[in-house]
């Protein structure tokens, strides 16, 4: 009687808490550049899209201040011609385009229910000397958009443009990605999509959250959380906490999950619902989600677990080579409540390593590539090579086999693993940034070629 009675005290409070807004709420949880070390894993480091850097027409655009004016330069592939193409405070996404340059960039202060945070707008440019033009804002439906802090974006084959944009959640007060699409000025709502699936037990015999709910437009693919056919307004889908988007015509994962927006921890009940495309026909589809890599029949409706990972372990990143798939973890201490606690009061970290694996996604059978400690993170990595940080030294490795070879290292003047870095890679060059709290942002401290 007494369990009960503290239950429903319990319930109680929830409930009011939800009725007079006493939800959740940290500045802390807008801090998306100094949260946590990252590196951008690009599907192909060739691409003329990025988040710091692009490769167009044998030139790689990146963010950098190397000629006193911040903004975006372009240099040869050799690292010769360096040049200002326009000036910008600060980028998050970027894309070159024959028609012209698209970005996220600086705009101003905002504020939501966490505070005050820094917000991106997605801008155009026609030409390097070309005014910069808010393409969000002037679009039609316009109006309907809501928390149009834009992370990044990608541009199809087709021309529709996807941008994600970070929210706050509603309750944890956390920021999550949504994703939307812009089609020939208009942001498109849920209508202009095809609703494919909805099968709320597609994965029940599994240990992940069972539903599968999956949009489709032109060939992009998109899995999100719940339905919202019915709904004439709505201009973003949205899962739990991060969406991506899958590309038919190119066949692989365009905005992949990102860490940014993972919890900082291993897998709980909550936090394994991130799911991203990583093949797809019509009679299947191969998922990772942070905990696993799941089938699902098109045909029958059976999903199911082809390769899990222990609860302590979160998958973080993918690269699929053509044959098999790369997979790349985080492993965590345990979040008991002593272990947990421990840990604060002796200041240990969170994280004990990465590793790389090499997965059969067929059978989802893997074998482990390479493993790094608490203090080291992965950088790069394709068919052929990964690249790892630790301290000031890249370490690049041969993994075209299943022993993966030190084929050379490269000593940089700073430190690369810092929660205020981030790393991103075009054409063969791996570019580092940190965030400047004086400034308040991103800025260049070194580029290096790995080859």
């Amino acid at each position: 009687m007494k369990k009960t009675a503290i239950a429903l005290l319990l319930c109680m409070i929830l409930c009011l808490s939800l009725c007079t807004g006493c939800v959740i709420r940290d500045p802390s949880y807008n801090d998306l550049d100094t949260l946590i070390f990252y590196a951008n894993f690009k599907a192909d480091s060739d691409a003329d899209y990025g988040e710091k850097c692009a490769l167009y027409q044998g030139r790689i655009y990146y963010q950098s201040a190397e000629q006193v004016e911040q903004g975006v330069y372009s240099m040869r592939l050799d690292g010769s011609d360096v040049r200002l193409e326009f000036e910008a405070e600060d980028i998050r996404a970027l894309a070159v385009k024959s028609d012209g340059f698209y970005y996220s960039g600086f705009s101003d202060i905002g504020t939501n229910d966490n505070g005050a945070f820094r917000r991106f707008c997605l801008y155009k440019r026609d030409s390097a000397q070309s005014e910069p033009v808010d393409l969000l804002s002037q679009a039609s439906g316009h109006e309907n958009l809501k928390n149009d802090n834009v992370w990044d974006f990608y541009i199809a084959e087709n021309g529709i443009l996807y941008y994600r944009t970070t929210a706050v959640d509603y309750f944890y007060g956390r920021l999550n990605l949504r994703i939307g699409a812009l089609s020939d000025k208009m942001l498109l709502s849920v209508p202009d999509y095809q609703f494919l699936l909805e099968d709320l037990h597609a994965f029940s015999g599994t240990s992940l959250r069972p539903e599968l709910v999956l949009y489709e437009k032109d060939g992009q693919y998109i899995i999100v959380a719940k339905s919202s056919q019915d709904s004439e307004t709505v201009v973003q889908l949205t899962t739990w906490f991060d969406v991506s988007l899958f590309d038919s015509s190119v066949g692989r994962t365009v905005l992949p999950i990102d860490v940014v927006f993972m919890m900082p921890y291993g897998q709980i009940y909550d936090t394994t619902n991130d799911r991203w495309i990583l093949r797809l026909s019509d009679s299947s589809m191969l998922i990772a989600a942070e905990g696993a890599l799941l089938r699902y029949d098109r045909t029958t409706g059976e999903g199911r677990e082809i390769c899990s990972f222990p609860t302590s372990d979160r998958m973080y990143a993918t690269y699929d080579t053509g044959t098999d798939i790369l997979l790349l973890t985080k492993t965590f201490r345990s979040m008991k409540w002593f272990p947990r606690n421990f840990r604060r009061l002796f200041h240990l970290p969170t994280q004990k390593s990465e590793t790389l694996y090499r997965a059969d996604p067929d059978n989802g059978e893997r074998m482990t590539l390479l493993g790094i400690g608490q203090d080291e993170a992965f950088l790069y990595v394709d068919s052929s090579i990964a690249a790892t940080a630790s301290g000031k030294t890249i370490s690049v490795y041969d993994i075209g086999t299943d022993s993966p070879v030190l084929v050379r290292t490269v000593e940089l003047e700073h430190e690369i693993v810092d929660d205020a870095n981030k790393v991103d890679s075009a054409a063969g060059w791996l570019f580092l940034y940190r965030f400047n709290d004086e400034t308040q942002r991103d800025e260049l401290l070194e580029k290096v070629y790995i080859g």
